[in-house]
């Protein structure tokens, strides 16, 4: 007779990780922009010619106003405005929505980690300068709206793109971060960005959507709301 392990693996039991990134041709190609950026950004920082910009856009551009607060969520707008006019991405609302809320999840906890642990200084004189936030959220997601309707037109992600580079001008303009904070966030936003695309499932749709159940339940004196997703 044939002996059967104690301890056997079967192959339904067993769950991986199953990267679908959407388009696997295109490699390391989507990591090389922002890598160049983040690379670039930090030659910048220990150069002197941070300060040289720093001292040209005092003389010559010095911005005041708080435009870049609202347009750093300018794509997000545009993504969602889009799908409201009927014109679909390259996937559903919800994993549409499930990319973003993760990327900008992953974006945020890097760019508040590099700031607490580096401790650079703005040219204001405050701390926390480097990465600049808001150009690593504005280019995490001009980077999804790029994934999302770059293959339908082009126009989209220059658009997207244009959005961005203004929020990283404006950022530097207003004394606010040094022109190295700004392409180290532009780098970061992005790659976060792709990352998220290199992992998700794409599980958030109708069909796996109708394995989640929402039920209230009740033990004692706590009262909650209960979600179990059948697999």
């Amino acid at each position: 007779m044939e002996t059967i392990p104690e301890h056997t693996f079967h192959n339904d039991s067993i769950h991986r990780i199953d990267f679908r990134y959407a388009d696997k041709k295109r490699g390391v190609k989507p990591f090389i922009a922002p890598s160049v950026l983040i690379a670039g950004g930090t030659i910048l920082h220990f150069s002197d010619w941070k300060y040289d910009i720093d001292q040209w856009r005092w003389e010559h551009f010095n911005y005041t106003g708080s435009l870049d607060d609202y347009l750093r969520f300018a794509p997000i707008v545009a993504v969602y405005s889009l799908n409201a006019l009927g014109i679909k991405g390259k996937n559903n609302i919800g994993n549409q929505t499930a990319i973003l809320g993760k990327s900008m999840i992953l974006t945020t906890l890097i760019t508040k980690g590099l700031k607490s642990t580096l401790d650079v200084e703005r040219p204001t004189g405050d701390s926390g300068s480097m990465p600049s936030g808001h150009t690593s959220v504005v280019f995490a997601a001009a980077q999804w709206m790029h994934r999302e309707y770059g293959e339908i037109s082009a126009w989209y992600s220059v658009g997207a793109y244009a959005c961005a580079t203004t929020v990283g001008i404006m950022r530097v303009s207003k004394g606010g971060h040094w022109a190295s904070d700004v392409l180290v966030g532009a780098g970061i936003g992005m790659i976060s960005t792709e990352l998220i695309y290199l992992t998700h499932q794409y599980k958030w749709d109708r069909e796996h959507l109708k394995n989640l159940d929402i039920f209230p339940f009740k033990s004692g004196q706590q009262k909650g709301l209960a979600l179990v997703y059948t697999f």
